[in-house]
């Protein structure tokens, strides 16, 4: 996709400073490789349309950290897993923040959720191609991916249907 709509610098340096890694478009021919903490900020317009959690300080990610990556809309790829996971506080109405992502075409999700991932921001993503759950009880999720037209894989690990 593009053209794209720019994400402010600041935007780039909040979600970095929390151990997201990022990824940036700058133009319609190819992604960045990854920015992690400490990477100087690009110098041109770009915008963000890979984040990963992977590497993410836990006790950062909160639902108000949830809510501003909402509003990075030209997200095609949200990797929420930890590496390490002690101290996440994103509760179940922080992950449906991600609903409002409907550009995503690829998602994957843990069981680091406070009351758990019901799944219901699944169906506000008309694009999802990819999805991985892992550790994710029970089924409510499960329930909404039957609204996924364009799913072409989903990878589950440690879950129960």
């Amino acid at each position: 996709r593009w053209p794209l709509q720019p994400t402010p610098p600041e935007e780039i340096k909040f979600f970095l400073d929390a151990g997201l890694e990022l990824k940036v478009r700058a133009d319609a021919n190819r992604d960045s490789d990854p920015l992690r903490r400490g990477d100087a900020l690009p110098n041109k317009p770009v915008t963000v349309v890979w984040a990963n959690f992977w590497k993410a300080d836990a006790t950062k990610v909160d639902d108000a950290l949830m809510r501003r990556l909402a509003k990075l809309t030209d997200l095609e790829y949200v990797g929420y897993n930890f590496e390490k996971y002690d101290g996440v506080i994103v509760t179940t109405d922080g992950a449906r923040e991600l609903g409002a992502l409907v550009n995503l075409r690829r998602l994957d999700v843990c069981h680091h959720i406070k009351g758990g991932f019901d799944g219901s921001v699944l169906a506000k993503m008309p694009g999802l191609e990819d999805l991985h759950v892992a550790g994710i009880p029970g089924a409510a999720w499960a329930r909404h991916v039957g609204g996924l037209s364009q799913l072409r894989t989903i990878d589950t690990f440690n879950v129960s249907i």
